[in-house]
């Protein structure tokens, strides 16, 4: 299998999880196509993915977007910024940060959106330029908490479960069941009301500061060692 395989799929499954607009919507059919082609997700995860996006093209825009705002923006426990799901806000999430930025610029990517480098469908795009055997050594290490994303949306009956699932699908490995089951022990990633959202997002930015000892990593090792982190180390979820 050669680099370009993966290249599409993993960029339409950022764009699925990327914010909706009218021109996503126009572009499910070609978007769809493509998926097909490439056919580099299992068929079990394709037709579920190929399903809600069938979906979400035929749904009101206005609907969709208080959807995908009500789940990513205002569930913190849904947050597609995966760094946060590991450190919060503490100052460790900075210099990873920095560190994947750095990433990115090596291979050509300059961040012009107004997200951090750890948004998920920005980590996709840049997953989408290598290769295959580094794609899907680079989901082991966000595996877990890829999964608990998709647990959680499932438990929300949310469509975007399927493009988690499919994610999930392409890593080398099963999540580990037993922080799979501790994370959703910690938050299972309920709708929260102005006061909860409130709490829960003075309790991140209430993280202790890190000691020497737990000084960040590069990018490359945090990507590796997330799966060993998660969700032991107080960030949400």
């Amino acid at each position: 299998m050669n680099r370009q395989i993966s290249s599409q799929s993993l960029r339409i499954l950022g764009a699925l999880l990327a914010y909706p607009d009218e021109a996503l919507q126009a572009a499910m059919p070609e978007m769809a196509a493509l998926l097909i082609a490439e056919g580099w997700l299992p068929k079990a995860e394709a037709d579920k993915v190929l399903a809600f996006m069938q979906e979400l093209s035929a749904r009101d825009i206005y609907d969709a977007q208080e959807e995908y705002v009500a789940l990513f923006d205002r569930t913190p426990s849904l947050s597609l910024h995966l760094f946060e799901h590991v450190h919060g806000d503490s100052r460790d999430r900075g210099q990873a940060l920095v560190d994947l930025d750095q990433l990115y610029r090596e291979c050509g990517l300059e961040n012009a959106s107004e997200h951090t480098p750890d948004y998920l469908p920005m980590f996709l795009e840049y997953l989408s330029l290598l290769p295959v055997k580094d794609v899907r050594a680079s989901l082991d290490g966000v595996l877990e908490i890829v999964a608990a994303l998709r647990e959680r949306l499932h438990k929300r009956e949310s469509g975007y479960a399927a493009v988690l699932a499919a994610i999930e699908a392409l890593a080398t490995r099963k999540p580990d069941a037993e922080k799979l089951k501790a994370a959703m022990a910690q938050d299972a990633g309920a709708a929260l009301d102005n006061e909860m959202l409130d709490a829960a997002w003075a309790e991140q930015f209430a993280l202790a500061a890190p000691t020497a000892s737990d000084s960040c990593p590069k990018a490359e090792q945090m990507l590796a060692r997330m799966t060993q982190d998660y969700p032991a180390q107080g960030g949400r979820p």
